[in-house]
């Protein structure tokens, strides 16, 4: 079968970022629908790796993931946004094998911007799979703690070097077989590398957020899409420099990049953060 590392992304969820987080937090709240059939049992895997796989035909599987892995792939939201569950949500591991009969909601759907999107109905159905079998319930609020503010680093206000305003939206780029169907309309992020073609402000906060493991609040206050290539060290990412100019050998942090490269800032501050609340889960019966 298909399978994917646990830190990257599983196939079928958009490599192109900038979802809203609110967005995927709202699907706790659907209907979902559900596999025809699954399968459960406990990993015998000795090692920490495992990811999960939506295939074309309508097949889902997940190896070697804990169940706390599996919630945040179903609802598609970040660490920091799952809160509540007993401590063996973290550890226990399980190999999931369900299948839809009618796979047609499995298609990535194209759009405009030549990227195609992951359809919403797998994850509906993999979230009615961990109430069916885990009696796993949630609600889904705000509550405050601590997230960075995106602020504009330059009292003038002036944008860095390489944040660039795009003049074009991504629908008007006409693409020709000469000059072939370009990614537009999101952000890439690779280790140490957001690469943004057409991309929103909430985009980025949205990218810098996975990055960080806090959310990250748009308060730039700038509109309009961008193109951009922010680099950084990705062993200092998270740890910010005393002097935001400072470079500590060869090593630039995500804080710096943002400051000298985009002309941008990151401050601590407390804020609300959407969540999922985990009121009640239960070890299921294994097959």
């Amino acid at each position: 079968m298909g399978r994917t590392s646990r830190r990257r992304v599983p196939l079928l969820v958009a490599c192109v970022l900038g979802t809203s987080l609110a967005r995927p937090l709202a699907q706790a709240e659907q209907t979902a629908p559900a596999f025809d059939v699954a399968s459960i049992k406990a990993s015998d895997s000795a090692d920490s790796n495992g990811g999960s796989v939506f295939q074309p035909n309508g097949r889902y599987m997940s190896h070697n993931q804990t169940l706390r892995d599996i919630i945040l792939e179903a609802y598609r939201i970040r660490s920091f946004q799952l809160v509540g569950g007993p401590s063996w949500i973290n550890s226990d591991r399980f190999e999931i094998a369900a299948k839809a009969e009618n796979p047609a909601d499995f298609q990535p759907v194209p759009q405009p911007n030549g990227v195609f999107a992951p359809p919403a109905a797998p994850f509906l159905r993999v979230q009615t799979l961990l109430k069916d079998r885990f009696q796993l319930a949630v609600h889904h609020e705000q509550r405050e703690g601590a997230v960075y503010a995106l602020t504009l680093a330059r009292s003038d206000k002036r944008l860095g070097a390489k944040l660039q305003k795009r003049s074009v939206s991504c629908q008007d780029v006409t693409f020709t077989p000469a000059a072939p169907r370009e990614f537009c309309g999101g952000v890439r992020r690779t280790s140490g590398l957001l690469t943004g073609r057409g991309a929103t402000m909430a985009q980025l906060v949205s990218s810098l957020s996975a990055v960080l493991g806090r959310a990250v609040l748009d308060r730039t206050d700038v509109g309009g899409l961008f193109d951009f290539d922010l680099e950084w060290t990705p062993t200092t990412a998270a740890t910010p420099l005393p002097n935001s100019d400072a470079l500590i050998g060869p090593e630039t942090s995500l804080f710096t990049a943002l400051q000298e490269q985009l002309g941008l800032k990151l401050e601590s501050t407390r804020g609300l953060v959407d969540v999922i609340v985990i009121e009640h889960v239960e070890r299921p019966m294994l097959d």
